[in-house]
């Protein structure tokens, strides 16, 4: 049996630490750049979770929102 599949579900502009195959060097990169065969770094853990699919989900509403300068204007 495989490891088990997760969803893990960030804005676009969240940071997300992956790490290089090659040199084993970590990195953050927004969630928006994140592409299939990428592995990313799991807290704690030794072993870099590779990620299988890339979706993209709009929904309606603020989910904590997360702003580029730190500005947010509601009315």
């Amino acid at each position: 049996m495989g490891r088990a599949q997760r969803l893990f579900r960030r804005p676009e502009i969240h940071l997300i630490f992956v790490q290089d195959a090659q040199t084993g060097a970590s990195t953050a990169i927004p969630a928006g750049a994140i592409q299939e065969g990428d592995l990313l770094i799991q807290g704690h853990s030794p072993h870099p979770a590779k990620v299988v699919k890339v979706q993209t989900v709009r929904r309606k509403g603020i989910y904590a929102p997360l702003t580029y300068d730190g500005q947010f204007l509601a009315n």
